[in-house]
């Protein structure tokens, strides 16, 4: 944000640095705000977060999640909201997955993917039943 405004207002590093050799208070003021920038760039830029990675395709992961939506998981939210939250937060097997594919492909049609699925499930209640 500042070396937009320091580059919009037209200061430029290559200015800063040929006017160090005035010592007038404008010229430390820019080296110092010059150093300030180069600092914070480098040390406290925000890292944007990351979307969540399953490891799924986009249609196991669409299916996944309407399993979940199917037992009110996340409320009373329709499926529609659900896939447009999901969208902005999750990728499938690395991809992107818009809010309409997950709607559109929220069925299993392969019954070697809903054997998959099963055996997910199955191990995710076998590990759930350790804790009785």
């Amino acid at each position: 944000m500042y070396k937009f405004f320091f580059q919009h207002v037209g200061f430029r590093r290559a200015f800063i640095d040929e006017k160090i050799k005035n010592n007038s208070v404008s010229t430390r003021l820019l080296k110092w705000i010059g150093e300030e920038i180069d600092f914070v760039e480098t040390h406290e830029r925000e890292v944007p977060h990351a979307k969540l990675s399953f490891n799924f395709y986009k249609y196991t992961l669409a299916f996944f999640f309407k399993l979940l939506h199917e037992q009110k998981v996340f409320g009373d939210i329709s499926f529609r909201e659900l896939s447009e939250q999901i969208a902005s937060t999750c990728t499938a097997m690395g991809a992107d997955v818009p809010a309409d594919t997950m709607v559109k492909k929220a069925y299993l049609k392969k019954q070697v993917d809903f054997d998959k699925m099963e055996e997910l499930l199955v191990k995710m209640l076998d590990y759930l039943r350790r804790f009785r």
